[in-house]
């Protein structure tokens, strides 16, 4: 059996996402880390963003979410690829669907990010293509990352880390559909299946990020 490492911008184990993952991923060993795997809550709370700085949000083990720099998180993301490499996987996935650039890395290592934009210019060729990002200081980056897949998104937010997201994500789906949209995408791999239920009510296709990322993991990890 082939074994995948999952690799989290916050901490793991992920029991928010991994065991819902695992039926698209097939029959693989799953092995996790953290990038703040290693941190305490000071050092956690010392990598908030200060403005200008572009924002990125994950789940830390205790269930609450954490703002985090992006260039000071992403030399932690590289050890956390490091740790999972050297306990023996045959890839890893990253998962977090915020840009990083290259990656050092002796196995097949997978990028949610890439796959979900890649995977979403495919399916909405030609469609106006609204996002739901985690944090409203995401938006100018989120546009950045996916003007030159979609054209210029549409953009709304909604938490995926708060108590019940599912109403906040509905109502920014409705939202990017009074707007034009013809098809929105949930670009977090926190959100979950409750949230892409909750969004499609605004009438129009909804991708999911951790389903579609898990869906193209699973073609290169399967044995």
């Amino acid at each position: 059996m082939a074994r995948l490492g999952i690799v989290t911008i916050g901490q793991a184990p992920r029991t928010d996402m991994v065991p819902r993952l695992r039926p698209l991923l097939g029959p693989v060993e799953v092995v996790e880390h953290g990038a703040l795997d290693p941190l305490g809550a000071a050092d956690i709370a010392a990598l908030a963003p200060e403005p200008g700085e572009q924002v990125l949000v994950s789940r830390l083990r205790d269930g609450t979410s954490a703002r985090l720099a992006h260039d000071r998180v992403e030399p932690l993301v590289h050890r956390a690829v490091e740790r999972a490499e050297s306990a023996g996987v045959d890839a890893t996935l990253l998962v977090c669907t915020g840009s990083f650039g290259a990656v050092e890395h002796r196995r097949p290592l997978l990028f949610a990010e890439r796959l979900l934009v890649h995977g979403v210019a495919a399916l909405a060729a030609g469609m106006r293509v609204g996002i739901v990002c985690p944090d409203a200081d995401q938006e100018a980056m989120t546009v950045d990352k996916w003007r030159p897949h979609t054209g210029v998104p549409l953009v709304a937010c909604a938490d995926p880390y708060r108590h019940d997201p599912a109403p906040a994500v509905a109502a920014s789906a409705r939202r990017l559909a009074a707007r034009g949209a013809q098809l929105v995408v949930l670009d977090c791999m926190g959100y979950a299946e409750s949230a892409r239920t909750a969004a499609v009510a605004a009438g129009v296709p909804v991708v999911l990020a951790r389903s579609l990322v898990a869906r193209m993991a699973a073609e290169l990890v399967q044995r």
